[in-house]
């Protein structure tokens, strides 16, 4: 992701999640790096962003919103991989149908 794309991205968040419940995202003091990384992040660098999330009075909203959105990075301590499993898990739920296992 360039700079340019990271900066419109980390202003869009901040703007989306100062407005939820009045809350204030602990991801606005970090480098926003840690949540929109140029290559594939480590273990222990979606760890470290999950514990910004952890701390996070607005975790719960940002998550949905990106989980509804199909957002790119970390958003409410989940990786793009968490929410396509979140939103796999709420169709097989609506539908009543069950995965094999």
């Amino acid at each position: 992701m360039s700079t340019e794309l990271r900066i419109a991205r980390g202003d869009q968040l901040w703007h989306l999640l100062t407005r939820l419940n009045g809350g204030h995202p602990e991801c606005a003091e970090v480098d926003m790096e840690a949540f929109f990384p140029d290559r594939a992040p480590d273990v222990s660098e979606i760890r470290q962003a999950k514990a910004v999330c952890a701390r996070c009075e607005i975790s719960e909203a940002c998550r949905e919103f990106a989980v509804r959105t199909h957002q790119v990075g970390i958003w409410g301590g989940t990786t793009g991989r968490d929410r396509k499993e979140i939103r796999r898990a709420r169709r097989m739920g609506e539908t009543g149908v069950e995965e094999a296992a």
